[in-house]
């Protein structure tokens, strides 16, 4: 009645082995999942979709996807809490590739809330992931926030991860009087091994720029 093919014994003993019930296959139906090969509906079920994980994604308006994406979505872990976490922290009608690829890159509901509150909030989904693979942790983006750099974008705060710039690093040259500095200046400054021990032994009696400590220390 459902317009199914035709399934074989066989077929029908897999589907009971793998729990394919009549309940199940009602339920699936019922959410607009009529997959029209038995088959098709045991692999579903072998992935974990069942009937009230499609209604809880319903729920925060995910709905009406493809069987194979929804199986995608359910494999990657992408639960109806964390699509629900994601739209309370302003990201509603994410597509199906841009949830996997965020939850695939370890971006947690607490991770975009932690940025939001240093000040990185509504960026699109590809720079949440971009920042997290580059080792750009909520706690560095506080650092910089708390050592007079808030105002740096997300560019920024890549490069200077990818530089090996971390929280440790910012704060001290926060302390030592070194807050207005641009992210190329921070860059420079740890590329060529000023660190602040070097800023401390130099800067004992006079406050020399940016770029005089890094001629102080690569002349010797």
């Amino acid at each position: 009645r459902q317009h199914y093919d035709r399934p074989t014994p066989s077929e029908l003993v897999q589907a009971g082995d793998h729990g394919v019930t009549l309940e199940y296959l009602r339920g699936m139906s019922g959410h607009g999942y009529r997959v029209g090969r038995l088959g098709a509906l045991v692999e579903m079920r072998d992935h974990g979709v069942t009937p009230d994980y499609i209604e809880e994604l319903a729920r925060y308006g995910v709905r009406d996807i493809p069987p194979r994406e929804i199986v995608e979505l359910r494999d990657h872990g992408v639960t109806p809490d964390y699509v629900g976490q994601l739209r309370r922290l302003g990201y509603p009608g994410l597509g199906t590739r841009a949830m996997i690829e965020l939850r695939d890159h370890g971006v947690t509901a607490d991770y975009v809330e932690t940025l939001a509150r240093n000040g990185i909030r509504d960026i699109p989904p590809s720079e949440l992931t971009r920042m997290r693979d580059h080792g750009v942790m909520p706690e560095f983006v506080a650092a910089l926030r708390t050592s007079g750099y808030g105002r740096f974008g997300t560019d920024d705060i890549v490069r200077l991860r990818d530089h090996g710039v971390d929280g440790p690093y910012v704060a001290a040259l926060g302390s030592l009087g070194y807050t207005g500095l641009s992210a190329d200046e921070i860059v420079r400054l740890r590329d060529h091994g000023v660190d602040p021990e070097f800023i401390r032994r130099v800067t004992d009696r006079e406050r020399f720029t940016p770029e005089e400590l890094v001629r102080l220390r690569t002349g010797g």
